[in-house]
């Protein structure tokens, strides 16, 4: 059982004994820093406890900080949309803990006012990702070739999105 709570600023090291691991690097936004410093964990933990257009929380597992997520608005022309983003640390990867989380924060998303959609993008390495959001009712909407730099290559981006209408429509059938 998880739940998303507000970040602290004891999370600060949590945070970097997590994601100062390549293997979570790899399938980020490169705006996350590598290798990660407690520096890079305080900012992270101010820019989202003292105001900011983004919702991001962290996902914590029986006390214990496991991962984030986070839906983050987009520009004038889209802002009925937001783009999920999340991470779990690796040893808690492949228990479900992931597909939990991006269903709790796409409930919190929906929420907000004036909010028709959610998108997420993956690169092409990373199937699991794919996979919980697939799980979430997330349709895949194209692929960006060659779109993302990462890991000394360039690969395809999926892109997937969820529309408020399906997200009610899938709760409501469960």
């Amino acid at each position: 059982m998880i739940q998303l709570r507000q970040l602290q600023e004891s999370d600060a090291p949590r945070l970097v004994e997590l994601l100062d691991n390549i293997n979570i690097w790899n399938n980020v936004r490169s705006l996350m820093p590598h290798p990660y410093l407690m520096k890079d964990a305080e900012e992270f933990i101010s820019l989202h406890t003292k105001g900011t257009d983004s919702l991001v929380r962290a996902i914590d597992r029986e006390g214990t900080l496991v991962g984030c997520a986070g839906l983050h608005r987009q520009g004038v022309d889209h802002e009925h949309t937001l783009e999920l983003g999340y991470w779990i640390g690796e040893p808690y990867w492949r228990q479900g803990i992931a597909t939990e989380a991006v269903s709790m924060i796409c409930d919190l998303g929906f929420r907000q006012k004036g909010i028709e959609r959610i998108y997420a993008c993956v690169l092409e390495y990373n199937p699991g990702s794919m996979r919980i959001l697939e799980k979430n009712g997330f349709v895949h909407e194209g692929t960006l070739r060659k779109h993302s730099c990462k890991k000394d290559g360039r690969w395809d981006e999926h892109r997937f999105g969820l529309l408020k209408s399906e997200y009610l429509a899938q709760k409501r059938n469960h």
